[in-house]
């Protein structure tokens, strides 16, 4: 059996080469509402601000990046619903 090192990983810009397979990022244009993403993934962050509102039972996030962007993350409901806007739009 032959041992591969796996922890080596080149990045470079928006690819990655792993064990020489290499992977480019893909960006999903949103649209200005997204209810219940299953993930966010930001860089650049030049603020996050984050508040509990009516008692504890709803939080809101204010995310702001270098790049001048607004995003606001609403978290809560009964069923414990999650709201993702683009406010730069």
């Amino acid at each position: 059996m032959t041992e591969i090192d796996v922890s080596k990983v080149l990045i470079e810009g928006d690819t990655a080469t792993i064990m020489g397979v290499e992977y480019k990022r893909v960006e999903n244009k949103m649209s200005r509402f997204e209810k219940n993403p299953d993930e966010i993934v930001l860089e650049d962050i030049r603020m996050f601000h984050y508040e509990t509102m009516e008692e504890g039972r709803h939080v809101w996030i204010g995310i702001y990046t270098n790049d001048g962007k607004i995003y606001h993350m609403n978290i809560g409901g009964d069923n414990l619903k999650v709201y993702y806007s683009n406010e730069s739009l």
